[in-house]
């Protein structure tokens, strides 16, 4: 049983991986901190509780919204990538926003996020910002 298990576990880790946009991601945020060079800035617990922590996505799937573990939601906009000299660079303008208990958004703001890679699946080194908050991920392919 255990084999059968592991061997339908391969498969559809095969079928999800068929192509880059169908590999399963997992982007951890961290160093997250208030941005100083803006007029108003804002604590790091109003960072900590703005910004994805970390999620279990496709780039398809984040493309359509996903909600983060702590609850906050990330929607990618636009995704373009580059490739030179075997390294690839990835530009990403995306949405973050939280929700109250009605389901109404109560916070939203633009995210700039700069990605680089040894190739498209592995890890992906990333810094980004927000209009009040900047920090880094790190995303980590399930290849």
């Amino acid at each position: 049983m255990n084999k059968i298990i592991k061997s339908l576990l391969v498969v559809g880790s095969l079928a999800v991986s068929t192509s880059y946009a169908e590999v399963v991601w997992t982007p951890t945020f961290y160093n997250i901190q208030p941005r100083t060079d803006v007029k108003n800035p804002v604590s790091r617990s109003f960072c900590f509780s703005h910004i994805p922590n970390t999620l279990k996505t496709t780039v398809s799937q984040i493309k359509k919204g996903m909600q983060a573990e702590n609850g906050v939601y990330i929607k990618y906009l636009s995704y373009t990538t580059i490739h030179k000299h075997g390294l690839g660079f990835n530009t990403v303008n995306a949405d973050v926003w939280t929700k109250g208990a009605e389901g109404t958004i109560t916070w939203h703001s633009p995210m700039w996020l700069y990605q680089q890679n040894l190739s498209d699946t592995g890890v992906t080194n990333v810094v980004w910002a927000t209009n009040k908050c900047k920090g880094k991920f790190l995303g980590v392919s399930s290849q």
